[in-house]
């Protein structure tokens, strides 16, 4: 495969590539990459440093700063095979000028006074990055085809993430309204294989020809549903195992309680303080409830949590967000066990 690309390379002065890369087993590449090859040079809008300053923060408020960088292409695969994620190679049909003036982009990008840009997850990543620069020779044409309203959202395209249980936890808690809503097929490109899927299906005539690369070797069914929601399956397991026996039951129940005001708190902090369109209007402050610490001075407020557990149920079923179901499960039997006349002996002990 290898000397296959380097073979088409040399047959052509300028040769485009449009290169996907699949979900990886770290959590910044769950998503999978796409970057372009110009012959052998492959330039990709992904490299990221932990070492910036003030990087929590940064996160928070949504302002985190990306560079572009340069590779080899042969090198690339050869990562690719190491990590065990797919590489697709899309050869595109363009002119001179269109090789050139995406040339010259690339380059003004790689100037050390250009590498950095402001990242965005959803709007200005490594897969938006590229299908920009493609609409710009295009002179528009990419948007004008693929602005048009899907059945999708980021939500479908985002949980369960490959490989990815705390991940998916996480996205799946700060999701809100928003993350539910239907995006164009152009918003859905921010995905590097929803990009290269379009790009195969609807823009045949600007592909020469597509090469599969490296295929990821598969894992089994088990493995992959471990994998993929390991972390809420074990806290599911442990939440029950617990409320299970007299003596752990109701101190579980509390630190349920207690566990869901303080996600909950950090929810609505993060919907009002954070920088992200998708955290807004989480409905998951429902299932999440902030104060539902007043439990424990105030006894109605175990009929407000079972209010707010069915509007939640009735949300979830509505938009389709299950993920964090095991979560409801919990909560319920949480407030069922709070419920029962509190033993005199031992607060510890089940009803």
């Amino acid at each position: 495969m290898l000397v296959l690309l380097l073979a088409q390379s040399l047959a052509s002065a300028k040769t485009v590539r449009l290169i996907t890369i699949g979900p990886g087993d770290e959590f910044w590449s769950a998503f999978g990459h796409t970057a372009l090859a110009i012959d052998q040079d492959v330039y990709g809008f992904g490299y990221f440093s932990f070492e910036q300053e003030g990087l929590i923060k940064a996160f928070i408020d949504n302002q985190m700063y990306y560079e572009i960088g340069l590779s080899d292409l042969n090198e690339e695969v050869q990562l690719a095979q190491w990590q065990n994620r797919s590489f697709w190679v899309q050869q595109l049909k363009l002119s001179d000028t269109q090789i050139q003036e995406i040339e010259e982009h690339l380059i003004w990008h790689i100037l050390p006074e250009n590498q950095s840009y402001h990242y965005d997850y959803f709007n200005n990543n490594c897969s938006t990055k590229i299908r920009d620069l493609l609409d710009q020779v295009w002179q528009g044409r990419l948007q004008r085809k693929f602005d048009q309203p899907t059945a999708l959202n980021h939500y479908q395209l985002t949980v369960p993430a490959n490989q990815q249980s705390w991940m998916n936890l996480g996205i799946s808690l700060v999701y809100g309204w928003s993350a539910y809503q239907p995006r164009t097929a152009w918003e859905l490109m921010a995905y590097p294989e929803y990009l290269y899927a379009a790009m195969e299906t609807s823009m045949q005539q600007q592909i020469d020809h597509t090469q599969l690369v490296y295929q990821q070797q598969s894992i089994t069914v088990w493995q992959m549903i471990w994998q993929t929601h390991g972390a809420i399956l074990a806290i599911l397991g442990f939440g029950l195992v617990l409320l299970a026996f007299g003596r752990t039951r109701r101190f579980m129940a509390w630190i349920l309680v207690v566990s869901q005001s303080l996600i909950g708190v950090t929810l609505g902090a993060f919907w009002m303080i954070g920088g992200y369109e998708m955290a807004s209007m989480n409905f998951n402050l429902l299932l999440f409830m902030p104060l539902a610490w007043l439990l424990i001075w105030w006894p109605v407020m175990k009929r407000i949590l079972m209010f707010c557990y069915v509007l939640w149920s009735l949300i979830a079923l509505y938009l389709g967000a299950w993920y964090l179901t095991p979560f409801l499960v919990l909560h319920v039997l949480a407030v069922w066990v709070l419920r029962q006349p509190r033993p005199r002996s031992n607060i510890f002990q089940g009803a």
